[in-house]
């Protein structure tokens, strides 16, 4: 008499459930993606936001450290600083508790430099010997003298006539439609003055970009919302320049 043989539990997934299963985990990822980079892009501009919410607390900082001046960038500092820190360097105190100095290892700047002027976004990092190059930008206006703005000056803080709507930072550099940029300001006079191009990155937060005003808030908005140069003076405006923002 033959014996009997227990039957063994089929435990191996066939080829038809194998890509049945493999197609729910693509359908899954195809749904999840859009979500998962949505989300992403949604932190970065927490982040950013909350850098430059700091420079604007930075700003303060140093209007009441310097009779309510209005801090300066390469632009008028100038090169060895002989007219005050620019801001990037006049800011490392608030940021770490010990003014900046010369003798500050260039790792320490390097790190410095990634971790607090660089918007999240900005793909572009500082390294050891390289260009400094900034994510953001202070509005030149208060930098500017008598000649050089055609009206007046704005030194000092409470010279501004509405902080609430004056630019006071802003993203730049690495944008597609322009090379990028070094510069730790923004030549916005030269916009009206010269029909220059703008240096502002316009889309860096896809969409829009994030901006610092005088009065410290801050904002995601479209570039437009700040600046707009048209045929008709009624429907130009310009918030970069302290004298006619609004």
């Amino acid at each position: 008499m033959k014996s009997v043989q227990p039957t063994r539990n089929r435990s191996a997934f066939t080829l038809v459930e194998l890509l049945v299963v493999v197609s729910i985990i693509a359908l899954l990822v195809a749904l999840l993606l859009p979500n998962l980079q949505s989300a992403r892009d949604q932190a970065k501009r927490v982040t950013c936001l909350a850098k430059l919410r700091e420079l604007g607390r930075f700003t303060q900082f140093y209007s009441d450290d310097f009779d309510n001046r209005m801090p300066r960038s390469l632009h008028s500092a100038g090169f060895g600083f002989s007219n005050g820190l620019p801001w990037g360097y006049a800011f490392v105190k608030y940021a770490t508790s010990a003014p900046w100095s010369s003798n500050l290892p260039e790792s320490s700047w390097t790190k410095l430099l990634n971790e607090n002027y660089r918007c999240s976004f900005d793909r572009r990092r500082a390294k050891k010997s390289s260009p400094a190059y900034w994510s953001y930008g202070l509005n030149v206006y208060f930098e500017l003298s008598v000649a050089e703005s055609g009206d007046r000056t704005w030194r000092l803080m409470d010279q501004v006539p509405r902080p609430a709507r004056t630019m006071l930072f802003a993203e730049v550099g690495d944008d597609s439609l322009m090379s990028p940029t070094s510069a730790d300001h923004v030549m916005a006079h030269f916009w009206q003055k010269y029909d220059a191009p703008t240096e502002v990155h316009k889309n860096r937060h896809r969409p829009n970009s994030a901006y610092t005003f005088v009065d410290g808030h801050v904002e995601n908005l479209k570039f437009e919302k700040t600046y707009k140069k048209t045929d008709e003076e009624d429907s130009s405006y310009d918030n970069w320049n302290p004298g006619t923002a609004r």
